[in-house]
């Protein structure tokens, strides 16, 4: 059994939240020390409460994903989730860029262009620069991009939520003491 498989497989003893909406499902899993990455567009209203016993990590995904057509579930590296609307900015093709010990923040606004697509960086660690990485993006989108920043920023995950054209990126530490 691979690491991927043991990791989807984990059980999840009792999972709630009082709003099925990507972002608090994906708040919820995070509380759990799963790594996910989310976006949601704020627009959508759900209000249905959810209860899970017993389940492991992929049944709840799959749950989460029926409960809000339009989006899926997948799993780009190990232990890193990602629950994405089917299309989205996300899918937009970021300029090819290979940077070296440069701060995160920074190549998102320098490099990645992300507010041309309607994105504002939400900083709340309070350093303009961010973290410093070293990235290599060629033929990339931006889901891909992200994914790439957070590998480097483990135990951080993105998360973008809003309107077309006024979303925000927030990063977030999630804490691995609780995971399951």
């Amino acid at each position: 059994m691979t690491n991927e498989m043991e990791f989807l497989k984990r059980r999840i003893d009792r999972f709630e939240v009082k709003n099925a909406t990507i972002s608090e499902c994906a708040d919820s899993l995070r509380r759990l020390g799963i790594r996910i990455c989310s976006f949601e567009n704020l627009n959508r209203n759900q209000s249905s409460p959810l209860i899970f016993s017993d389940m492991t990590i992929a049944q709840i995904l799959e749950r989460i994903i029926e409960i809000n057509p339009g989006y899926r579930w997948d799993e780009p590296n190990i232990g890193l989730i990602n629950i994405v609307p089917n299309k989205s900015v996300l899918d937009s093709p970021v300029p090819d860029t290979v940077v070296s010990s440069k701060g995160a923040w920074r190549l998102l606004e320098d490099d990645l262009h992300i507010s041309a697509l309607g994105i504002l960086l939400f900083e709340e660690f309070g350093d303009t620069d961010g973290p410093t990485i070293n990235i290599n993006l060629q033929n990339a989108d931006l889901r891909f991009a992200l994914n790439a920043i957070v590998a480097q920023l483990e135990p951080m995950v993105w998360h973008i939520f809003g309107q077309p054209k006024a979303y925000y990126l927030s990063f977030t530490i999630v804490s691995m003491a609780a995971v399951v």
